[in-house]
């Protein structure tokens, strides 16, 4: 798995073959960030 910051900090995380705990992870907390990130923005209001 590799990860590296893209536009507005979020983490892209890319895996390669079957998925590890490790990879499952990093997808939890890009969601945890994206859904704050949305909460904090206009886009919890539409």
């Amino acid at each position: 798995m590799k990860a590296r910051e893209i536009a507005g900090g979020l983490e892209m995380v890319i895996v390669k073959g079957l998925p590890k705990e490790e990879n499952f992870k990093s997808l939890g907390s890009l969601a945890s960030t994206i859904a704050q990130k949305h909460k904090s923005s206009s886009f919890a209001d539409a």
